[in-house]
């Protein structure tokens, strides 16, 4: 599926582990050189299986190759942040970005920034709570909008257009060579 972002398409396609399939790492890196994808979505609260390493490989080695963004779902369950942290370390050219923070309730969001700096957070509710964050972490390191959108901005400027550099970087493909 193909969505637009200042003229740049972002193609989000859902990645699911490889196991099982003796030629599913060649459908997923044929995928990749197809292209325009510059962001792939795993689920694996929805999906079933465990966040790492061992389990995603060769997907984690594939986006970093094709400079994917991985957008990182847990949805219904909780942020698994201890496995989003260890994913990302172990991958630090990837840009994981964690789905649905709110940093209101999420306490573990500051530890899990500081831990990984390959990590992006997207933002589900913009709220006063925002702002401390921007200031400590930068702008580079939040997201906001429809991640299925590209991460579209929204319709009236609200002073948080800098998080739509950050969405602009991720669907270019340009987000780790500027920042990681």
């Amino acid at each position: 599926m193909g969505r637009s972002l200042n003229g740049v398409v972002a193609v989000v396609p859902l990645l699911v582990p490889v196991a099982g399939r003796p030629d599913a790492a060649e459908e997923t890196a044929s995928l990749l050189e197809r292209g325009p994808v510059r962001m792939a979505q795993l689920r694996p609260v929805a999906d079933g299986y465990p966040l790492t390493g061992w389990v995603l490989s060769p997907l984690p080695e594939l986006c970093d190759a094709y400079s994917v963004a991985l957008l990182l779902d847990f949805a219904p369950g909780p942020i698994d942040w201890a496995g989003a942290v260890s994913l990302a370390r172990a991958y630090p050219r990837v840009p994981f970005v964690v789905l649905g923070c709110d940093l209101s309730s999420e306490l573990a969001a500051g530890a899990a920034l500081d831990a990984a700096l390959n990590l992006v957070l997207h933002l589900r509710r913009e709220t006063e709570e925002v702002r401390p964050f921007l200031a400590s972490y930068g702008r580079r390191r939040f997201v906001r909008g429809a991640p299925e959108a590209g991460f579209t901005p929204p319709a009236r400027d609200d002073g948080l257009g800098e998080l739509d550099e950050t969405a602009a970087e991720l669907a270019a493909g340009t987000y780790a060579a500027v920042h990681l």
